[in-house]
């Protein structure tokens, strides 16, 4: 099923878009005839005009026994898959609202959502 085929050609942003989920999206959009960016930078817009579409899909994982898992890296964690959504967001929500549109889309893990034994650093992110 066409994901875009009711837009114009869209400079769509992929946070996360070298792997996984994010790269499947990147894939299919560019197929439909998106502009793809896949590294979000404050610049991007400025450099290749205004972002019609974020996806953030920007994410990492770590599993192990909560008690045996640094707190550099629940930090860790938390600057990838939390903050890495926050920035972009931040970077292009100002000029979508000022050309009233855009959208932004989160991609989340279900891990997030139920509890898995030794993903105590990476759930909660």
């Amino acid at each position: 099923m066409p994901l875009l085929s009711h837009l114009p050609p869209l400079n769509l942003q992929v946070t996360g878009g070298s792997s996984g989920i994010g790269k499947s999206i990147a894939m299919e959009c560019y197929r439909q005839g998106a502009f793809i960016t896949l590294v979000a930078r404050d610049e991007c817009q400025e450099k290749l005009g205004p972002v019609d579409m974020l996806v953030n899909c920007a994410g990492t994982s770590f599993s192990g026994k909560f008690e045996e898992v640094e707190v550099e890296r629940f930090r860790s964690l938390m600057e990838v898959n939390y903050l890495g959504s926050v920035y972009p967001t931040r970077a292009v929500i100002a000029t979508m609202k000022e050309r009233r549109m855009g959208r932004i889309m989160f991609v989340s893990s279900q891990a997030g959502q139920i509890g898995l034994f030794g993903y105590t650093a990476y759930s909660p992110s």
